[in-house]
């Protein structure tokens, strides 16, 4: 049969949707030497059926065919094209057409693509629970072909709910490549729980929307300012929340509670501070920057311009430093912040402001609060010494120091007074050490007081009665001396230089305190001295305490004359009860010998 060829197979066979199986061509179009297999065929008119790869691909790419060759054609199901509907039993359908008289019949099939796997629903896909109608799950790829169908409802156990009452589900259909209808005609949402405002602000819709709350619900909502709560941003009186799948959205206001007003919290007499508004008050561009200002603004820069809060609300900032007569507690190196004047009234600015210093701290209000002050002002004290003289005997350790004012926690040292005479120079009194230096420090507008007690040093002792006959000695009369300390002093007094080693050692037994103790030397006495010990003197002040006892040389005789008792009346005049032996006052005539005036008294 003749009849006009056709020309080069449709291009839509050439994706990959369709897999070209075989081609049937009559043995008479054929080259022999491509196509050996026609020779043994039984005539010219018998039809070759072409399988191999090689010989199929140079059929399938020839520029023409001959009228009546046949095309065996099937879907590439292994790329997920499917015939029909999609349905098991076509998957593994093949059709055949051909060329009659120049044109190719109808392809009987139609290879449709695959949609893929179901894209997820925004914005809330977790919502959503998604079942391929008759089974499997979604994440099989036999899913996602033409004709697939997935079933989606939303996840109770989620909590979400169709945005109609009673809306269980919908289908949505793989068509040709495309998910028909997405999204699915369904909406899932979780509603909201009762809305309750944060601290310091308050519900303004009427009435307030019960639970659940449906999603997309909105609720305005304002500052509490009855209660002190304001909207530090300076912005908008109210704002809205909204519900938003079981969330509420943040409103746009900031409510804090407002501080106190420092006229009422600060001691007008010690404090001062002044309300910064803008920059241009201070010269430390960061000094009022923190958790406590707008968070929109930044306050690296100058151009950014603080929003600072009205005082005294939250946000609000003020120069805090001490008044005239004050200074802080603390020195300015630990806390400086800002100068306490402003920057356009140049370097002493702060004294027009009643400022006592010209450095000044940050105080912010946060949230009801101001921020706790770096220091405390305290009063700056005068000379202690300016109109009274120091205690006897005390003066200060460097007068080239002194001042007519001092800051807190400055400092005045006094020690005993020390001359170039040692006898003439003072030692402190116990319980100081003798060279006790006391360090009086400025607290508060006070200085402590003196309590170092000064006492001058005395001569050495020379008995008032002279020297002879008495026995002078630093310790007691039962501990034999070592030294006489009193000959060291007379000797240094002559001779400074040789003998201030040595003074150095007894120097202490000049002291306020320091003690003599005297007895008669043997074969001296006092008759009018009654006590069984010595007598004692001690250095009070620079001078030594009167001595009382007062020796005199005895009688060389070991007993007194004998005289008639009838011409001469005897009293004895001396000591009674020297001696246990001596018990009598007046001696009887038998007992003349015996010694009246003991040696030894």
């Amino acid at each position: 049969v003749c009849g006009r060829a056709c020309r080069e197979l449709p291009s839509y066979l050439m994706n990959e949707a369709y897999i070209i199986t075989s081609i049937s061509v009559r043995a008479a179009t054929l080259d022999p030497h491509h196509f050996p297999e026609i020779r043994k065929l039984p005539s010219e008119s018998a039809e070759l059926t072409v399988t191999d790869a090689t010989e199929l691909s140079a059929l399938i790419n020839a520029g023409s065919h001959p009228h009546g060759t046949k095309v065996n054609v099937k879907c590439n199901v292994e790329h997920g094209y499917v015939p029909g509907k999609g349905s098991i039993e076509e998957r593994g359908r093949e059709e055949t057409f051909m060329c009659d008289r120049g044109i190719y019949s109808d392809l009987p099939i139609r290879c449709h693509s695959p949609c893929g796997k179901l894209p997820p629903f925004t914005p809330h896909p977790e919502l959503y629970r998604l079942r391929p109608i008759p089974n499997g799950t979604v994440d099989d790829p036999r899913n996602t072909w033409h004709g697939a169908q997935i079933e989606v409802k939303c996840d109770k156990a989620q909590g979400a709910v169709g945005i109609s009452e009673g809306f269980d589900g919908a289908v949505t259909v793989c068509t040709n490549g495309t998910w028909t209808p997405f999204p699915p005609l369904v909406k899932c949402e979780i509603p909201c729980k009762t809305y309750v405002p944060p601290e310091g602000m308050v519900v303004v819709s009427k009435p307030t929307p019960k639970a659940p709350v449906p999603h997309g619900t909105q609720i305005v909502v304002r500052c509490l300012t009855e209660k002190g709560y304001y909207n530090n941003t300076g912005s908008g009186e109210q704002s809205t929340v909204m519900c938003s799948n079981g969330e509420y959205t943040t409103s746009g206001l900031f409510c804090h509670r407002q501080c106190k007003d420092l006229q009422t919290v600060l001691d007008p007499v010690r404090y001062n501070y002044r309300i910064v508004e803008s920059l241009d008050d201070i010269d430390n561009q960061t000094a009022c920057s923190g958790h406590s200002v707008d968070v929109f603004r930044q306050a690296e820069t100058r151009e950014a311009q603080l929003a600072l809060s009205a005082y005294p609300r939250h946000g609000s900032c003020v120069k805090f430093g001490c008044r005239t007569s004050f200074s802080p507690d603390v020195a300015p190196h630990f806390w400086r912040r800002m100068s306490c004047g402003r920057p356009s009234k140049g370097p002493d600015g702060w004294k027009t402001d009643n400022f006592g210093t010209p450095d000044c701290d940050a105080l912010r209000c946060v949230d009801g609060y101001w921020t706790p002050p770096a220091f405390q002002c305290v009063a700056t004290c005068s000379d202690p010494f300016e109109h009274r003289q120091p205690p006897h005997g005390v003066v200060l350790v460097n007068v080239r120091e002194t001042k007519e004012t001092y800051s807190n926690g400055d400092t005045i040292k006094v020690t005993c007074q020390v001359a170039d005479n040692p006898f003439e120079s003072f030692t402190a009194i116990s319980p100081d050490p003798p060279g006790k230096v006391q360090t009086l420090t400025c607290t508060d507008g006070a200085f402590p007081h003196v309590s170092i007690q000064c006492r001058k040093r005395c001569l050495p002792y020379h008995s008032p009665y002279g020297q002879e006959g008495h026995v002078i000695s630093h310790t007691k009369a039962h501990v034999p001396p070592t030294v006489n300390v009193d000959q060291i002093g007379l000797e240094y007094i002559d001779n400074p230089r040789k003998m201030q080693s040595a003074l150095d050692g007894v120097i202490e037994h000049f002291s306020h305190g320091s003690r003599r103790y005297i007895t008669c030397a043997a074969e001296w006495s006092d008759p009018d001295w009654h006590a069984s010990t010595g007598d004692v003197v001690a250095c009070q002040d620079g001078k030594w305490t009167r001595q009382e006892i007062k020796c005199r040389r005895q009688c060389k005789s070991t007993a007194f004359y004998p005289l008639d008792s009838t011409y001469y009346r005897v009293t004895y005049l001396g000591h009674e009860h020297v001696d246990e032996s001596y018990h009598r006052t007046i001696p009887s005539t038998s007992e003349a010998e015996a010694p009246l005036y003991p040696p030894t008294p």
